[in-house]
C-alpha cells in the first residue's frame, strides 16, 4: 500500500487545486475567531490555577507558571452583561504585582466563593 498524504498536505494541495475550496476554509477561517475572554472566564481560569495541587517540590513552580498564565490571558478579559463590577477590579488587582499578600488572599478566597459556594472553608486557597 502505497503512503498516504498527511492532512495538511491534502488540504493544501486541494486549496491550492480548488480555487472555491481555498474561499471556503478562508472563510471559515473567518467565521470561527474565538470569542474574547469574558471576566468570569478570566476569573475560573485564576481560580483552577489556585486551585493547582502542591504535592511535591516540583509543583510550586507549575503553580506558580499556572497563575502567571492565568493572569496574563485575564488581561484581555472583557465584561460580559452578566459580569458583576467587581470581576474587573479583582483581575486589576491580582495583577498588581504590589498587591499586598493579604488582599490578593481575600480576593482569591471570594473567587473561590464564586465557583465553589457550598464548599464554605473546604476550599480555601493553597499558601505559595
Amino acid at each position: 500500500m502505497p503512503p498516504t498524504k498527511s492532512f495538511t498536505e491534502l488540504v493544501q494541495s486541494r486549496a491550492a487545486n480548488d480555487p472555491e475550496f481555498a474561499a471556503a476554509l478562508l472563510r471559515e477561517g473567518a467565521d470561527t475567531t474565538p470569542a474574547p475572554l469574558t471576566m468570569r472566564e478570566a476569573l475560573r481560569l485564576i481560580w483552577r490555577a489556585a486551585k493547582y495541587p502542591i504535592l511535591g517540590n516540583g509543583d510550586v513552580q507549575l503553580a506558580q507558571q499556572a497563575d502567571a498564565e492565568a493572569l496574563e490571558r485575564a488581561s484581555t478579559a472583557v465584561p460580559a452583561p452578566d459580569d458583576a463590577p467587581e470581576f474587573a477590579v479583582w483581575i486589576a488587582a491580582l495583577r498588581d504585582p504590589t498587591l499586598p499578600e493579604i488582599e490578593r488572599e481575600e480576593i482569591i478566597s471570594a473567587i473561590y466563593d464564586l465557583f465553589e459556594p457550598d464548599e464554605g472553608t473546604a476550599g480555601t486557597p493553597r499558601q505559595s
